[in-house]
């Protein structure tokens, strides 16, 4: 196993290449992954035959990476393959890009033991969160169709946005799931109000003291994993301060960030060896480039050897082809492929999805060097 210093420098390295990230977000499933045969089916039955393609070749793959863009409505497709990989393949916990201190609230809520998700949300940096919540909605009701001693689970593994303005707020969810009493100390330091990223970083500094004086007592308070995961917001918390607000021009930041979400995962799959993983993530973590790689499939193929699959997401809006995808800097690489099949999912309501295998991309070098396969959804009538 790679040191966790190899490990950062070499994703400085990669990052350095800021224009790659938004060229990356056209993979759609990365070159150098786990090829799947994609189905040409173009209803969303294909997704169920694709990842019976996938885990007949490969029943060991434990992570399932689904790159997407978070401005969109997703939960519909995301419940879908949920359920598949569920019930079909053995997956039972969903890893999630939000901040880790998230996590206790998400679970509260799709276990049963919470009866409202938007709380969830609160102080939280979300870019759809209706969305979220009817992904929670969803994951909450399989829940309640699933054995009790075999429920869906969620892990975050991400940091909280900005320091200053989330990272506290992050602590104090955290500490809601236990003993008022018992946590009163810890409580006060984190209520405690902070304008710059300095007064933060001395509030955490206390809380840390805290922890590290009392930690005889603390032990008897959090179970080891609650303690693993109070350090895990700390860690991200140090992140931010040092590195700044989350940027797609801020490489040092985006380096050490990448780091931290690859380290989350690796983290949960080491701890519980029969886990498998279902990973939400943007399109630029599930994307890479060669032969430049970068990132989270790089560092998990190739640093930590973590075999995973993974496809990310176009989305058709609108009849008129040429202005069709969400993204425009990209329609040019899709308007390269096969003009019927497209030109017929996009001007057809009643089809989902459309997934051509890497043997239709040729016509589109971008493409074909880059990705396994494409998978455009249909959002035609969706609020984004």
């Amino acid at each position: 196993m790679i040191s966790t210093a190899d490990l950062y420098a070499t994703s400085r390295k990669l990052f350095s290449f800021t224009g790659k990230i938004r060229l990356c977000m056209a993979v759609l499933l990365t070159a150098g992954c786990f090829s799947t045969g994609f189905s040409q089916n173009t209803d969303s039955l294909s997704i169920d035959r694709m990842l019976n393609t996938v885990f007949t070749a490969d029943s060991t793959i434990r992570l399932f990476i689904l790159g997407e863009d978070h401005t969109q409505n997703n939960a519909e497709h995301k419940l879908k393959i949920i359920r598949l990989l569920y019930e079909q393949y053995g997956f039972r916990k969903i890893a999630m890009e939000y901040p880790r201190s998230v996590e206790p609230q998400m679970n509260a809520y799709i276990s049963g033991k919470t009866s409202e998700p938007g709380a969830t949300l609160e102080n939280v940096n979300s870019m759809n969160p209706e969305d979220l919540i009817v992904l929670l909605k969803g994951i909450r009701a399989m829940n309640r169709t699933f054995a009790a001693a075999d429920p869906l689970q969620i892990f975050c593994f991400d940091v909280d946005a900005e320091a200053n303005k989330y990272a506290l707020n992050g602590v104090k969810r955290f500490l809601e799931n236990y003993d008022q009493k018992k946590v009163q100390t810890l409580n006060i330091l984190a209520s405690q109000k902070v304008k710059t990223n300095d007064e933060a970083s001395a509030v955490f500094a206390r809380i840390i003291s805290e922890l590290r004086t009392k930690e005889d007592y603390y032990t008897t308070v959090f179970t080891e994993n609650d303690r693993l995961l109070l350090d895990d917001i700390i860690e991200g918390f140090e992140l931010i301060s040092s590195n700044g607000k989350i940027s797609i021009v801020n490489d040092s930041l985006l380096a050490a960030r990448e780091l931290f979400l690859v380290k989350m995962m690796d983290r949960q799959l080491q701890q519980h060896p029969a886990e498998k993983l279902i990973v939400f993530t943007g399109q630029e973590h599930a994307s890479s480039l060669n032969p430049d790689p970068y990132g989270m499939p790089f560092t998990m193929t190739h640093e930590l050897k973590r075999r995973y699959t993974g496809i990310t997401s176009f989305y058709s809006i609108y009849y008129n082809r040429k202005k069709s995808f969400a993204d425009h800097f990209f329609a040019e690489y899709i308007d390269l492929l096969d003009e019927g099949s497209v030109r017929a999912f996009v001007e057809n309501p009643g089809l989902d999805y459309l997934v051509l295998p890497k043997d239709q991309l040729t016509a589109s070098p971008e493409l074909y060097s880059r990705c396994d396969g494409v998978l455009i959804k249909n959002c035609k009538g969706q609020k984004r």
